[in-house]
């Protein structure tokens, strides 16, 4: 039992498995509809609604990492620019780039706060990107 509990990915029949310990125990068996976190139009959140945030704050974290290296590219290529042609690239086209990845970093914020309001726990690399996002976000980037 004591695996099932510390598992990092849970698998088919795993909650059944949990039940049937907890029965054993004589300890009443709760199942994540009756306790868990309610969508913000109330009830009870479901499998599909996790699957919904989980796959939104993944696509924001995939966004915002390209994002983040589309930029660094970007600069690195700017490197043997006069500074006049640089600063007419980030005045266009560099401009739209810095705003599409501040955008990219509020949804990322955004995705998070519903992805920790669901009750769900995002892995340190996750949370590392998050912290990076929101340190754009901080920066006025």
């Amino acid at each position: 039992m004591e695996k099932l509990l510390i598992r990092r990915q849970w698998r088919e029949g795993d909650v059944r498995l949990l039940e049937t310990a907890a029965a054993r125990l004589g300890v009443p068996a709760t199942t994540a509809q009756q306790i868990g976190p309610e969508r913000p139009e109330g009830g009870p959140m479901t499998a599909r609604d996790e699957v919904t945030v989980r796959d939104r704050l993944r696509r924001a974290l995939l966004t915002f990492q390209a994002g983040q290296g589309h930029l660094l590219a970007t600069h690195r290529q700017l490197k043997g620019l006069s500074a006049a042609e640089a600063e007419a690239f980030w005045a266009g086209p560099g401009l739209r780039m810095e705003k599409g990845l501040h955008a990219a970093a509020a949804e990322v914020d955004a995705a998070f706060k519903a992805f920790s309001a669901a009750g769900l726990v995002a892995d340190a690399t996750d949370r590392h990107q998050v912290t990076e996002a929101r340190r754009h976000l901080a920066d006025g980037g």
